[in-house]
């Protein structure tokens, strides 16, 4: 089965509108599809592999004598083919899967952004006093936990704001693809299991009652800094430059906004947790 993904990995239309160009009144020009054939479908296609001189590199049909019917009689490179056409139709699909997993566009990192970040506000501010200064043990409370999202958003939202010159000098350029969504909250949670946590500035300190709605508005404030700064983003751009992040080193900007929609929801939740318990 060789799936339509697959296949444009390797046809272009460009590509097939100069080869009909270059060959035009030479060779047979007419597309060899059917018209009225989705091509988008899964199925199983034939293949022409020409070979120098017509040899038979991969074996021979032959007439079997039991049935009358041909057969064909395969050879070590047409074993070898048939095992690399299986491993490269594998490999191909895994990569499709994770290209399709959640390459997320500007419109909806922005989206996801303004979302994820206006429901932890407007639950903090939906929180009576007790719950604001409620604190677990020596887990933070809400107050920190919004506190901490300030300290983490802020910073992006500088980044993006420098010249691209800035990134580039500092930390260079990505010479790979960027992960998708699901593998960057994977990775994260990876480093959570192994004992990562915030430190150093992004660590709150105490926070008063009296803040209970400055914070909130300063997270809306700096996601939506951040926001119109993505809109003025290229999607190149997002994949080309890099920032650090303490725990998870150096990532595309595309990358950190995709920690940045998940992360505030991964605190949105602990805080929840955290008063329930």
């Amino acid at each position: 089965m060789v799936n339509h993904e697959i296949f444009f990995y390797f046809m272009e239309k460009d590509l097939l509108k100069n080869m009909a160009r270059e060959y035009l009144g030479k060779y047979r020009n007419e597309s060899m599809r059917l018209s009225n054939y989705d091509y988008g479908r899964g199925g199983k296609y034939y293949i022409t592999i020409c070979t120098n001189k017509m040899k038979h590199y991969f074996g021979e049909v032959i007439e079997s004598a039991s049935d009358n019917m041909e057969a064909e009689q395969t050879n070590p490179f047409s074993t070898s083919a048939t095992i690399s056409n299986k491993t490269l139709q594998n490999s191909l699909r895994n990569i499709i899967n994770n290209f399709y997993l959640h390459i997320m566009k500007k419109i909806e990192i922005i989206s996801s952004l303004q979302q994820n970040h206006q429901a932890f506000c407007d639950y903090i501010q939906s929180l009576s006093a007790d719950d604001f200064m409620h604190q677990k043990k020596e887990k933070w409370t809400a107050g920190q936990q919004i506190d901490h999202i300030v300290k983490s958003v802020s910073p992006v939202a500088l980044a993006f704001g420098l010249p691209r010159i800035a990134p580039r000098l500092l930390f260079g350029k990505s010479k790979r693809p960027s992960k998708t969504y699901e593998g960057v909250v994977e990775k994260y949670k990876l480093k959570l299991s192994k004992g990562g946590k915030a430190s150093g500035r992004f660590v709150p300190k105490e926070v008063s009652l009296q803040q209970r709605y400055l914070l909130p508005k300063q997270v809306m404030y700096y996601t939506n800094e951040l926001c119109k700064k993505i809109e003025k983003s290229s999607e190149e751009e997002l994949d080309v430059y890099l920032l650090p992040h303490p725990l998870l080193g150096k990532m595309t900007f595309r990358e950190m906004l995709y920690f940045t929609i998940y992360h505030v929801e991964h605190h949105h939740e602990i805080t929840k947790r955290d008063l329930k318990g």
